[in-house]
């Protein structure tokens, strides 16, 4: 179920997000929820900027959030790291996560998705798996993830994976898109192609503060000119609809959008990392104090709590803080949900 449906099938939400600019506060159910199961990663990917903290998330805690969360409205969960499948427990969170009606969806860089993996996944009822894939050039997709042999392995995952499904899981594709692999982005979308007409392709335009990994002008005017010829591309990053070398440039992926919209994630979305610290996305990390921490508080009082009713306020009256407009994460769904309130 994507965002619209959601908030569709919840009588009088949209109503109450159509009037947040008055009231920043409405009771709003707590739909989806992205949980960092870890940081640990057996790569070591050159745009990655993963914190050195080793601990993770015991499958109890993920749990109890799960359950406490479920009471709020969750219908969806998104596992990621790190690489979850290093998780000494991640059969067990999976499924318990499935079996307490949530739609579970996971990222993995593919290179651990072994032929077991994929049939539990499958036999587990997984909603979706993402996997990252870089390039279609071995040597490019190993020196961007920084081990040798990591193209091989992923590969050899989302084969496995392709094999042993049904109907599920859907298969993403994530490809980190930066100056090294943007002539490549054709050669990705035929390799994927000649592997499954079904598969779904996601751009992500690289999130780093090094601007020699931003695309140049020309790099971003090319891709943004030849997107539509990929029938397996699930949507083309907003900043490079127009080829606005500038946002790129400063990194600003929503060119804007965030001046003059709201964004609907503090009233309808959590982020938890694996300390269990939580956030209103996880884009903000970092960049704010936590909401609070589920190892000793109730997902409930955290977003009751006051550091959720400043993000609220400052969203609702126009300020969103300055990272939100590095963001394109949930740019698509907001506009949609800003017409459809």
């Amino acid at each position: 179920m994507d965002l619209l449906e959601a908030v569709n099938s919840n009588h009088g939400l949209k109503e109450k997000l159509a009037d947040i600019e008055k009231n920043p506060f409405p009771e709003t159910p707590v739909l989806f929820a992205k949980i960092k199961l870890l940081w640990n990663c057996n790569l070591s990917c050159k745009f990655c900027e993963r914190p050195p903290v080793k601990k993770i998330m015991p499958a109890e805690v993920v749990k109890q959030t799960l359950v406490d969360l479920l009471s709020q409205g969750l219908i969806k969960v998104h596992f990621s790291g790190g690489e979850i499948f290093l998780h000494p427990e991640i059969s067990k969170i999976l499924k318990e996560a499935v079996d307490l009606g949530l739609q579970v969806n996971l990222t993995t860089n593919g290179t651990l998705l072994t032929k077991e993996m994929a049939k539990f996944l499958t036999k587990t009822k997984i909603h979706s798996v993402s996997i990252s894939l870089d390039s279609s050039i071995p040597r490019l997709h190993d020196k961007i993830r920084g081990k040798k042999g990591a193209y091989k392995a992923t590969i050899k995952g989302i084969e496995y994976l392709l094999k042993y499904r049904k109907k599920h899981p859907k298969i993403r594709i994530n490809t980190v898109l930066f100056r090294e692999n943007a002539e490549n982005m054709e050669g990705i979308h035929s390799l994927l192609s000649s592997m499954d007409e079904k598969i779904i392709w996601k751009i992500i335009p690289v999130d780093s503060a090094d601007k020699n990994l931003h695309l140049d002008r020309s790099q971003a005017q090319k891709i943004g000119l030849k997107a539509c010829e990929w029938s397996l591309l699930q949507e083309l990053p907003t900043n490079l609809k127009k080829s606005s070398y500038k946002a790129l440039s400063k990194g600003l992926h929503a060119r804007g959008y965030y001046k003059t919209h709201p964004c609907y994630m503090p009233w309808l979305h959590t982020f938890i990392d694996p300390l269990g610290f939580v956030y209103p996305c996880c884009m903000v990390r970092g960049h704010i104090p936590s909401l609070g921490n589920v190892f000793n508080q109730s997902v409930r009082d955290i977003m009751k709590g006051r550091q959720m009713k400043k993000i609220r306020m400052a969203m609702a009256t126009g300020h969103p803080l300055e990272i939100c407009h590095k963001c394109d994460d949930f740019i698509e769904e907001n506009r949609s949900l800003y017409k459809f309130s």
